[in-house]
């Protein structure tokens, strides 16, 4: 892919030479002039102004802005909509339009910050699986991978992290890159943006212990849900109906805690194994765990018993045979102690 300049500097070199000959074919030098060169540096034909970044090359034109926040990152970030329009006879790439042009600035209490082109917005306006939404991102975002024909136009997007929410952010574009000139700047106040919250799953509320009890709804102990009084059962949410399943189980609420915030709610076939498919599989688990649970105290005091039972055993053998057990005796009794044989 192309990089292209956005800003021209012309010079001009202009030179005369004036010789003179006579008619009896003696060529002599009457006068010479040394080349004069002027040299003239013009304005960069690249402008910024009201929003609008315009040269030879491509129109820029700044839409708006609004504050977002992904999921996936720790802080705000600011989401610019331009509009770019390809003069060329060739392909542009968006892309690299914005990297080579386009910087941002913002203020803190102490310095002023370069502000980042790679905040992830893909998941800022919804989560992943409400599709459409995610979709829409996605096809913005390939908008600035590909080339831009010539003479088209298309909508693309750029994310920069933002250092605060509370000063304005100074968007500049570079008129010259020889000389590094950049416009001044167009500002963009972050009072006066939409601000799209950070998306959240049904599913997450009911992960989080102390958020599950603040939702958990009223149960009526030891009567039927359908009485009149009792809460309805929300059936919109899977996680809700774990947890009313589960209460009708007779789980406790720490019970019920662990097997909703380590269910699987996705693609049962992109289970590994790790989470509980459904109560059922949390049942048998439980169950399994307490087969083969035991009190460390009471194991502890048996297995001393049963070691001195051994010693005993060892001496009365000595006694008896004359000689020390060997080891597949001692091997063979320690298993009658503990029931193998």
């Amino acid at each position: 892919m192309k990089k292209y300049l956005l800003g021209v500097l012309l010079i001009s070199s202009f030179s005369l030479v004036a010789c003179t000959s006579n008619n009896n074919e003696e060529v002599s030098a009457q006068s010479t002039e040394q080349p004069t060169t002027e040299t003239t540096e013009e304005e960069p034909e690249s402008t910024f102004k009201d929003g609008v970044f315009d040269n030879d090359s491509f129109t820029l034109t700044y839409e708006d802005a609004k504050i977002i926040n992904s999921p996936m990152e720790n802080s705000p970030g600011l989401y610019v909509t331009y509009t770019l329009k390809n003069k060329l006879e060739e392909n542009i790439n968006p892309q690299e339009v914005l990297d080579l042009i386009v910087t941002a600035t913002q203020e803190n209490d102490t310095s002023e910050v370069d502000l980042s082109n790679d905040y992830y917005s893909t998941d800022a306006f919804g989560p992943e699986d409400d599709v459409d939404t995610y979709n829409e991102q996605v096809d913005k975002e390939n908008a600035v991978s590909n080339d831009l024909k010539p003479g088209k136009e298309v909508e693309i997007i750029n994310a920069f992290g933002l250092d605060n929410k509370e000063e304005p952010v100074q968007l500049q574009m570079l008129v010259n890159p020889e000389t590094e000139e950049y416009s001044d700047p167009y500002e963009i106040d972050l009072k006066d943006l939409e601000e799209i919250p950070g998306p959240k799953e049904n599913k997450d509320e009911y992960w989080d212990d102390e958020a599950a009890a603040e939702k958990e709804p009223e149960v009526v102990e030891n009567e039927k849900q359908d009485i009149e009084g009792a809460p309805e059962r929300d059936t919109e949410s899977e996680a809700q109906d774990d947890y009313w399943e589960a209460k009708e189980a007779g789980l406790t609420e720490d019970e019920i805690g662990e097997y909703t915030s380590n269910k699987w709610y996705g693609n049962p076939a992109e289970n590994d194994g790790t989470y509980y498919t459904d109560l059922d599989d949390y049942l048998s688990e439980k169950e399994m765990e307490e087969e083969q649970s035991y009190e460390p105290e009471e194991d502890e005091e048996k297995l001393e018993g049963m070691r001195e039972e051994a010693d005993q055993w060892q001496e009365a053998f000595e006694a008896e045979q004359g000689r020390k057990a060997t080891s597949g005796e001692i091997q063979s009794h320690w298993a009658e102690l503990q029931g193998w044989e």
